[in-house]
């Protein structure tokens, strides 16, 4: 998708200054002109798509529905309230939803590497969220 704004077009309404008045007339979006109010709302939706793109981590996830994916793959090994088993404990949880995300899809130590088909990145960010409500406050 290629964005240009503002779109500069000279003005029309001021006959007096030739050549020298521009104003903002639009955002063009693939070479179509989108009007003011909608290329405000186009500039705030690319805005948010980059935000998560370089840093995924940053658009939050419900605690309530990492928890059935916490007691799904994580409980067996890192306990029922992630305060460690046979796993290390995950409580407090400290990390940023890009560190688990690496660690889930690579493992470490005794924690074998999860594919999507185990755990979508959703469903580690939302695991990452309910890990960090159980953790007490700072």
């Amino acid at each position: 998708m290629r964005l240009w704004w503002p779109l500069r077009c000279p003005r029309t309404d001021d006959k007096s200054v030739k050549g020298a008045g521009f104003q903002s007339r639009g955002l063009v979006v693939n070479g179509r002109l989108i009007g003011s109010a909608s290329a405000a709302a186009a500039v705030a939706a690319a805005g948010a798509l980059v935000g998560m793109v370089l840093s995924p981590g940053a658009v939050r996830a419900e605690p309530g529905a990492g928890k059935a994916a916490f007691e799904r793959i994580c409980a067996g090994c890192h306990g029922a309230e992630g305060v460690g088993d046979v796993g290390p404990p995950l409580v407090p949880f400290t990390r940023s939803d890009r560190e688990l995300s690496a660690i889930v899809r690579e493992g470490t130590g005794q924690m074998p590497a999860l594919s999507v088909r185990d755990i979508s990145d959703e469903e580690v960010a939302a695991v990452a969220e309910y890990l960090r409500s159980l953790s007490p406050a700072r």
